[in-house]
């Protein structure tokens, strides 16, 4: 039989589990419930197979107990007290780096790295200034393309009220025929990259787009199961009343242009908001009118 074990305890069993209870830390709540377990009588090679540590990493444990006490065992954890090397940016040159991130100024981390070390002259390395602005909470995201000839005022304000005004100024009301439609053209599209942005915080990318061609403009009746095409130069007044002209009433949802047909009697609402991009074309005049 093994020497029984000799500690001067300066906790009882309650009071050990009830701190093996209530600490966060995984190593500490190791080192707390192997304590416990010894301060209620059982022998090191027990309390090691139960805890799931080595049988000299306990008695490591206990000198340090009888050295220190129970701080002692706690404070030598690997990284305990240490903060780390100090940031080679202030505070508030952090809170810059990161707005400047948000404005979606940087499409990777050399752009950043750049502009810190022309900025302030400091010098990072790559996977230095990588891990400053993950800390920072910044991300690799995809902008929102957006034109550079888009009034962002008038997109506003067609999202909050446009198409309900639209609606009532054509006296549309449920009992008139809908159709869906879009219109597709071809052309010059900016391309849209990745950039470095905040989490959370939307990145707008203007772009230049220049279409030519012509347009093709679909329609689809969903209570009837039909669908109209037809192509188009132009998506005005000019162009869009022959094709509302077929012989079927309709009221068309464009992603850019609203025509409103209704027999027997023709109205067109044109709304020249070129990047309005609403896709909630599923919107009963029902609902419209009531909003």
């Amino acid at each position: 039989m093994g020497r029984t074990l000799e500690i001067d305890w300066q906790e009882t069993a309650p009071e050990l589990k009830k701190r093996y209870r209530k600490e966060r830390n995984s190593e500490r709540q190791t080192r707390l419930q192997a304590f416990w377990q010894l301060r209620l009588g059982k022998t090191l090679k027990d309390v090691a197979e139960l805890v799931g540590i080595g049988y000299r990493t306990l008695q490591d444990w206990v000198a340090w107990y009888r050295h220190g006490g129970l701080a002692e065992v706690l404070n030598r954890i690997k990284g305990h007290g240490n903060q780390g090397r100090p940031a080679k940016l202030t505070a508030i040159q952090q809170k810059a780096l990161a707005a400047k991130v948000a404005l979606g100024c940087f499409r990777n981390v050399w752009d950043a790295f750049q502009w810190v070390r022309n900025r302030w002259k400091v010098q990072y390395s790559y996977s230095g200034l990588l891990n400053r602005l993950k800390s920072l909470q910044c991300r690799l995201k995809v902008p929102r393309p957006r034109s550079v000839k888009a009034d962002v005022e008038a997109q506003n304000e067609w999202k909050a009220t446009g198409l309900t005004e639209a609606l009532r100024e054509a006296e549309m009301t449920p009992s008139h025929c809908i159709w869906f439609s879009d219109e597709m053209r071809f052309g010059l599209w900016g391309q849209t990259r990745k950039r470095w942005g905040l989490r959370g915080v939307k990145i707008i990318q203007p772009i230049q787009i220049e279409f030519a061609w012509q347009y093709l403009v679909l329609a689809v009746d969903v209570l009837r199961c039909k669908l109209y095409w037809t192509r188009t130069d132009r998506m005005n007044q000019t162009s869009l009343i022959p094709i509302s002209g077929n012989g079927c009433p309709m009221l068309l949802f464009g992603m850019v242009h609203l025509l409103i047909v209704a027999k027997p009697w023709v109205k067109l609402v044109l709304n020249e908001y070129s990047c309005c991009h609403t896709r909630q074309n599923s919107i009963p005049v029902s609902a419209c009118l009531s909003g």
